[in-house]
This record gives C-alpha cells, structure tokens and sequence, in this order.
C-alpha cells in the first residue's frame, strides 16, 4: 500500500491485480454505501471427492489486507473464469451445487458486499434437461436478474430469455422472449426493453430489438475470441472520500 500520506492514490498491491488479470474467480466491486472498493476470493478443490469446502476471502482497500470469512460457501464455481452480475448489492455467479464441473451450473451464488454473506438461488424450474449454454445478465433497471438459454438441437441460433420478476423469488421467474437468427450469436446483456447486446459470429457487437425483429449493427468489429462485458454506473462517490480515490 501507499505510505505517503500526501498521495491522494491508494493502490492495489500487485499480487491483488495479477489475480483479476489473470481471470481466477475474483471479483472487484465497488461497495458505494461505505464508499470501499473490495476484492472477493473463493477457493474451492476441483476433485469432486475431495473433503475440503470452498472458503471464501476478502480485500478491503479501506483496511488494506486480505481477511477469511468465517461463513459457509453454499456453492461451487465453475472451473473456467465466470463472469458476474451485480444487482442490490449483491454479486451474483451460476454456480453448482455440488462439485459436478462437466455439467451446466444448476443455480445462482450470490455475495453481499455489505453484509459479507452469502444466499443461494434456483434456476427457473422448467428449463428442461437438455440445455447447452447458461449466461446470466442484469435487468435494464439492475433490481433483478435475467437468465439467457441455448439448447442443444439449436446450437448459438436460438436463446431464451428468463426474467426474474420479483428478485430472489423463484415462483417469479418467466420465459420473456424467444430470439431466433440465421446466425449464431451470444446474448450479453439486455439494454433497454426488448432490446439486447449481443456478439455474432463474425465477431461484430449487434443490438437485437426481440419486439420489432430488428438487428441493428453498432458498427464494432473485430472482437477478441474471448471477452467479457460488464454493467457500468456512473458515480462520483470516490470524490468525496479525498485521499481514499482509488487508482
């Protein structure tokens, strides 16, 4: 950490951004009712058999070091880096139930940053068995979740759009659009009502309208084989905090 008290910056110790580069199931968010920037950390053995339980650790940049959290992690991490969804505090993994990576993730792991805790939720109960691909995604008003499906006799051509209506309530989730095109796609996140980002297969990002049944070409191309997008708010809340501004 910084030691000069006339530095407004305060940085990340290097071991902290080598394991967000690096892509291990580490999430950094930015906790704006306390005003503090924390780094989550779960490790978990990837041998089904194996008797350890996931633990879970946190950085705190207010308090400067690593600490475990003495709390059970409900829930397994998929081996391969998962992106999050950030929703009423809470950030938000498919995950497992139990240590069966080959499969789909079977539910949704959620971490509260301000309470430190974590809460389980279940996948729509009627998806069906024979799924290919899960990617969660906020709403457009960031209060609830929204859950992407691809099944397998339509590979990356056809996706479901789950809602949930009411958050953390199961009996709220329901099947909101069906969206179908002669090209394979990836949903990434839906924008405004009815509308949503997705990536085509000739590596272009395109906004769907599901309700018009227009694709409208955002003109960026060239897209990395392998990249991640995240919601982004606006907040000037590092201004008043002086010499806590993160760089």
């Amino acid at each position: 950490m910084t030691t000069n008290s006339t530095d407004p910056f305060t940085k990340l110790p290097q071991d902290v951004i080598f394991q967000i580069l690096t892509k291990v199931p580490t999430q950094s968010l930015l906790h704006l009712r306390c005003i503090d920037f924390k780094v989550v950390e779960i490790l978990y053995d990837c041998d089904r058999d194996s008797d350890l339980m996931p633990r879970a650790f946190v950085y705190a940049l207010k308090i400067g070091s690593w600490r475990s959290i003495d709390l059970v992690v409900p829930c397994y991490m998929p081996k391969n880096w998962s992106s999050s969804v950030f929703v009423n505090g809470i950030v938000h993994w498919l995950a497992y139930k139990r240590p069966e990576f080959n499969s789909l993730p079977n539910c949704i792991m959620g971490f509260d940053v301000v309470e430190e805790g974590f809460k389980l939720i279940e996948l729509p109960p009627n998806l069906g068995t024979n799924c290919r691909e899960l990617r969660l995604s906020p709403l457009v008003d960031e209060k609830s979740l929204a859950l992407f499906v691809s099944y397998r006799e339509n590979v990356g051509e056809t996706w479901e759009v789950w809602l949930m209506n009411d958050y953390g309530k199961i009996e709220s989730w329901s099947r909101k659009y069906v969206v179908v095109l002669e090209q394979v796609f990836i949903p990434l996140k839906i924008v405004n009502c009815g509308e949503i980002l997705a990536a085509i297969s000739d590596e272009k990002l395109v906004l769907i309208d599901v309700e018009k049944e227009e694709i409208k070409d955002l003109a960026i191309c060239g897209l990395p084989l392998s990249f991640y997008t995240a919601g982004y708010i606006p907040s000037l809340a590092l201004l008043d905090v002086g010499d806590q501004l993160v760089q």
